[in-house]
């Protein structure tokens, strides 16, 4: 079947056919034989090309209208890595032509706007610069019927992540999915990101704890120098006794007595003169009732701001009270806002944006001093859009009234006698920003900082990325009060159940109440007036009153249980009016019945 080829190059010894088989073994010796003169074989590639076709494509989150989407990169590649993917979709039957949905680098996709109970046919193909490679086999998926979903999960949500080198990327809870970008159909779950990084915040808060109250020694105290209780026990709480007339100055006592050990572990309260005992239901009430008396406008320790909803610190307050008692208080804040956040519990003063973001290390943009300033901050956007010279006169100070006389401020060092011109002027209001922000109150806000960062590290907030608006979601917990989301969880006992008369009445009337009668009744029943974000722990129930009054006493609640026992009224507008009754007229003090 002709000569052995020659390894010399020099004798002609193959008189084959063109097209002619070559055993395997020949074609090795062939290849190895090759001389710089040798012409290169027909059937040899020489190059690149584009890649082969990858894995069909697969669907793990399916609903009515939607259908998640995700493939693998092709296994033969032919020296050139995937440019990016592209995915053709169709509804099943041939009379249908295939559509480009997608063209890019990710390997996930979201098909939206489809039909109910409808099959779809998809293909993918995958290219390199020198083109695209074969379609994928194809892979059909039918979407839910109306209203329902398949998989578990919205396959357009997806979570906001940060990855340990500080980028940002996206995955999707249910099905583990994760892109660079966000998919092409999907948008981003925000609640669902604020829930992870809290989760993550809390976790390395509650790491750091443990470790602090696993290491040797008793602890430091808070502020070295002041006396030190010495009858806390070794407990898994920290236990602080309060007046409830002087809520301010009781608590602040209390807790200069305690050690810095003593703060990481959960607090007790208890209100002297009064016989309840804590069992959760007493320190939430003491959250929510001294974050309230810390915007007292006579304390002079934080002043509503323009908008009259939120709070900020008063520049009063460095007239009112000593420089050491400035320092000493506005610490305490901090830590008991840094506590209401370590402890999982609510607050109710909401904080004005810049002090937001200073808690959180971030610097400030002249947008955020609109809620203290408005004037300031229209002027200030003024000067950024127009030109100011010969127009405007200023220098780089600032008048501000100290004890009824106006003083210049140098916002620099040598300011009041530099000019602000156009050249320097975007300096200058970065440098307006930070007084009007700081100036009167510089003092207090480095103690509330430092108070806060003892229990809330700078570090672990820049590490989990919190924004202001999720801070302040720490702080106050859930705005909004949707009675279906509570009832959905709700649990009864004592011989009620969710068909029980009574039980609808009561869902139909905390239904029909304003906003704030929701509120004030839920605080009535669990200590506080909105929902907490990791839901009500004991939860929210609904049980049968044993008074012996019957049908004709008031509901009466157990805050620490979250339990409402509510007696068994014969109609509707009874069980209106006992309850209107019984929430609007109950002592915030708590007795033992």
């Amino acid at each position: 079947q002709g000569g052995t080829p020659s390894l010399g190059g020099g004798k002609k010894d193959d008189q084959r056919a063109p097209g002619t088989r070559v055993p395997l073994q020949e074609s090795i010796l062939r290849v190895l034989a090759r001389t710089p003169f040798s012409a290169p074989s027909p059937r040899m590639r020489t190059g690149p090309a584009p890649p082969g076709s990858p894995p069909p494509p697969a669907a793990s989150e399916t609903t009515s209208t939607s259908i998640l989407v995700s493939w693998s990169p092709p296994s033969v590649l032919h020296g050139l890595p995937v440019r990016e993917y592209v995915v053709h979709m169709k509804p099943f039957g041939a009379e249908h032509p295939f559509k480009e949905l997608y063209r890019g680098p990710e390997r996930v996709f979201v098909a939206v706007d489809l039909q109910p109970k409808t099959i779809y046919v998809f293909r993918v193909a995958a290219a390199n610069t020198l083109g695209e490679g074969a379609w994928s086999r194809h892979a059909a998926f039918r979407t839910a019927a109306a209203g329902t979903a398949t998989g578990g999960a919205d396959p357009t949500r997806w979570v906001q992540a940060v990855d340990g080198a500080g980028r940002q990327y996206y995955y999707h809870p249910s099905s583990q999915q994760t892109s660079w970008t966000l998919p092409q159909g999907a948008q981003v779950d925000f609640e669902g990101t604020f829930r992870r990084k809290r989760q993550m915040l809390l976790e390395e808060l509650h790491t750091t704890a443990a470790l602090a109250l696993t290491e040797d020694g008793a602890g430091a105290a808070l502020d070295p120098g002041r006396p030190t209780a010495s009858l806390q026990p070794d407990s898994p709480f920290t236990r602080i006794e309060v007046r409830r007339g002087e809520l301010l100055d009781s608590s602040f006592r209390a807790f200069a007595m305690l050690r810095s050990r003593d703060l990481l572990k959960p607090l007790r309260i208890h209100y002297a003169g009064e016989e309840g005992i804590d069992s959760g239901g007493l320190v939430k009430d003491w959250f929510v009732e001294l974050s309230r008396s810390l915007v007292d406008g006579n304390l002079g320790l934080f002043a509503p701001t323009e908008d009259k909803d939120t709070y900020a610190v008063d520049p009063r307050s460095r007239h009112l009270h000593s420089e050491r008692h400035l320092r000493d208080y506005f610490r305490f804040v901090g830590r008991f806002l840094g506590k209401a956040v370590l402890d999982r519990h609510v607050v109710d003063v909401r904080l004005e944006r810049t002090l937001l973001l200073q808690l959180l290390g971030a610097r400030l943009n002249l947008a955020d001093i609109a809620g203290l300033d408005t004037h300031r901050c229209r002027g200030l956007q003024w000067m950024l859009d127009n030109p100011i010279e010969g127009v405007l006169s200023e220098t780089f100070s600032v008048g501000m009234e100290v004890l009824g006389e106006v003083v210049q401020v140098e916002l620099k060092p040598g300011g009041a006698g530099l000019d602000v011109t156009d050249a320097n002027k975007a300096e200058y209001v970065q440098l307006m920003v930070e007084y009007t922000a700081r100036g009167a109150v510089d003092l207090q806000l480095e103690a509330l900082m430092r108070g806060f960062h003892d229990l809330v590290p700078l570090s672990v907030l820049t590490q989990t990325h919190v924004t202001p608006d999720e801070l302040l979601v720490l702080f106050l917990g859930q705005d909004k009060l949707d009675v279906s989301e509570v009832e959905a969880v709700a649990k009864y006992a004592g011989g009620y159940s969710e068909t029980s008369p009574q039980v609808q009445w009561f869902w139909d009337v905390l239904r029909s109440m304003s906003a704030q009668q929701q509120r004030h009744t839920l605080r009535f029943v669990t200590g506080l007036h909105k929902v907490p974000l990791d839901g009500f722990d004991p939860p929210f129930t609904i049980m049968q009153s044993t008074h012996e009054g019957g049908a004709a006493s008031f509901p009466r609640s157990h805050t620490c249980f979250n339990q409402l026992a509510l007696p068994p009224y014969l109609s509707r507008k009874d069980l209106q009016e006992k309850l209107a009754f019984a929430v609007e007229n109950a002592s915030s003090a708590f007795l033992m019945a």
